[in-house]
């Protein structure tokens, strides 16, 4: 152990040579010109600025007092509030102080700048949250374990700290490779082993997830998809879901708006191998159901439908538990609806629909919001349910 150089015990430590070698070494698209230390970028062992957050902290935090937080419909933790230990990794991945920053050395030249996908800038709305009060408020789809005190992950490696999720709950900044696909994981996500530390995939939409198509497909994902791995199970969560800087329109960390992120796979594109039937096309055809964009599907939208009416993928497809339908004996429900809300004969909401047409009557029923034409005026709005298979 004498007889190593420094540079050896940094290519033990996997540091040199990952994209967090700043170094004029480094491979990634930000490297200094000349300077040759590693480590420098963020530490040094002797900081006399008293503005440095920590001892050995060396590259300057951000200045900004108030970062803009995820929200949705249904996201029910309190105070996100960004801690100290996440503002280190921000201090780079804000944009907002130029790498090579220090405290201890001063500026320090660099060539390059953070590609767009590492750039989270100071609106984290299109992120993963973090930083929220825990115990967390039970949404019916997290870990029951992360509600409790103090709360736990069912994962080992994926930590809290402080009993708060921060950004070295999922990332490792000083090791690169224990996920082969994705640089700084904290353990392999393939098969999104690493979202389902934190989500039950057996609770509230989530149910279902299993047997569903989406975590079973072994269908070879192409160059097309921009997927870290290499079939549609494997890649799970990530086919749909982006953590940071997600380009969705929705605020559901989708891969691109609602129809988009299907039709990644969905709508005739070389994606995916064995292909999969062009289903956008489908909404191409003379006589087909329309799909609106007129308002966004939410989640949390009550039923019926009696305000911002619209039609999306997502309105009939639970995508986190729908099969490949096989067979069905009418009324029942196809197998690629299962896990999708509905209203029955009833006029009472049912989550999940066991018949087919209590999808339809979400909107086609007794919803207030729904158009008539004059010409069908003899028939009212409430259902009929003389159904032709």
């Amino acid at each position: 152990m004498a007889a190593l150089t420094p540079l050896a015990v940094y290519a033990q430590g996997t540091i040199e040579g990952s994209r967090h070698d700043l170094s004029v070494r480094g491979p990634g698209p930000v490297k200094a010109t000349s300077e040759r230390e590693v480590c420098l970028f963020c530490h040094a062992t002797h900081i006399q600025d008293s503005d440095s957050p920590h001892p050995l902290w060396n590259q300057k935090l951000s200045t900004v007092t108030a970062y803009t937080p995820y929200s949705s419909s249904t996201y029910r933790q309190r105070n996100n509030e960004i801690s100290a230990r996440s503002k280190l990794c921000l201090s780079c991945h804000d944009g907002t102080v130029a790498i090579g920053q220090t405290y201890a050395s001063g500026k320090i030249a660099v060539q390059g700048a953070l590609p767009s996908a590492d750039n989270l800038g100071t609106d984290l709305s299109r992120s993963h949250p973090f930083g929220f009060t825990m115990p967390a408020m039970d949404d019916g789809e997290i870990q029951v374990s992360l509600t409790a005190s103090p709360p736990l992950t069912s994962d080992p490696a994926v930590e809290l700290f402080d009993n708060k999720i921060e950004c070295v709950t999922c990332h490792d900044p000083h090791k690169p490779n224990l996920d082969t696909a994705v640089q700084f994981m904290v353990r392999s996500n393939d098969h999104s082993a690493l979202c389902v530390a934190c989500h039950d995939t057996s609770r509230g939409t989530l149910a279902g997830w299993s047997a569903g198509q989406h975590a079973i497909a072994a269908n070879v994902v192409t160059g097309g998809a921009q997927l870290p791995y290499s079939t549609v199970a494997v890649n799970a969560c990530a086919s749909c879901h982006g953590a940071h800087n997600g380009p969705g329109t929705g605020a559901r960390l989708l891969r691109d708006s609602e129809e988009n992120t299907c039709a990644k796979c969905h709508g005739g594109m070389a994606n995916v191998n064995p292909a999969l039937p062009n289903v956008i096309a489908e909404f191409r055809l003379p006589y087909t159901h329309p799909i609106s964009s007129q308002a966004l599907h939410d989640p949390a939208e009550r039923l019926p439908v009696n305000s911002s009416r619209h039609s999306a993928c997502a309105d009939c497809h639970n995508p986190h538990a729908a099969q490949v339908t096989i067979r069905i004996s009418p009324p029942v429900i196809q197998q690629s609806l299962a896990g999708i809300s509905g209203i029955n004969s009833s006029g009472s909401a049912v989550d999940p629909a066991h018949n087919q047409y209590e999808i339809c009557f979400k909107c086609h029923a007794d919803s207030s919001n729904k158009p008539q034409s004059a010409a069908y005026s003899i028939y009212g709005r409430e259902p009929t349910c003389d159904m032709v298979y």
